[in-house]
């Protein structure tokens, strides 16, 4: 149900904290392809947004 809203929506923008980066979920929206945008926090290591990035994904640090 909520994969079917983001694939309507003009723009999905995530927020993530570090914690949340790299952390395994039982559940699954969508692929990191179906955001535009995610918004990290500033101190996030590169290496963990690269993947988000190659992914045609905007990381936006704030």
């Amino acid at each position: 149900m909520l994969a079917r809203g983001a694939a309507r929506a003009a723009e999905t923008v995530v927020l993530a904290s570090a914690v949340k980066l790299n952390a395994a979920s039982p559940y699954c929206i969508g692929p990191v392809g179906m955001a535009q945008a995610i918004v990290v926090e500033r101190s996030t290591d590169a290496k963990v947004t690269a993947p988000i990035e190659a992914a045609g994904v905007t990381v936006v640090r704030a």
